[in-house]
């Protein structure tokens, strides 16, 4: 599972470890559930700064997905947003799975951020800071996106 059971508390730790915003707490097992697991297909959205831009060769092979360490990576998209910046959505995100593709190309992340989880955009919440969603919200994070 992509969460730890913390007395009764789920925490959705990928992103708190790994890159900024987007991570998540709640006393919700099975919300936790549906956010994270591969099988709701719910789609989260990250805008990665990279060290370089990437080549339109590496951006059809990083399409086309790579191997590494004997898993299979391959992002749903990759929408360049302008110089080093791209949008990448995924609704599996594999340990550490836009790092990995980006340092196989050679361009290394230097700023990962999640910008949406479903059709909830997390806006601008300073780092380290947290809120209590609404219900509405609730809703829509459970609710995939469509792609950029």
């Amino acid at each position: 599972r992509k969460y730890k059971k913390v007395v009764n508390w789920y925490i959705d730790n990928r992103m708190i470890e790994n890159g900024e915003l987007g991570g998540g707490l709640s006393d919700d097992g099975d919300y936790v559930e549906k956010l994270t697991h591969p099988r709701y297909e719910i789609l989260k959205r990250y805008q990665v700064e990279l060290s370089r831009k990437l080549t339109g060769r590496e951006l059809e092979a990083m399409r086309a997905g790579i191997v590494e360490s004997g898993e299979t990576l391959k992002p749903r998209k990759i929408v360049p947003l302008g110089g080093k910046k791209y949008e990448i959505p995924l609704n599996e995100g594999k340990k550490r799975e836009i790092r990995r593709l980006t340092a196989f190309f050679g361009a290394p992340t230097l700023r990962l951020r999640r910008i949406s989880t479903g059709n909830l955009l997390l806006g601008d919440l300073p780092e380290g800071q947290f809120r209590e969603l609404s219900p509405e919200e609730v809703a829509l994070s459970l609710i995939s996106s469509p792609e950029p």
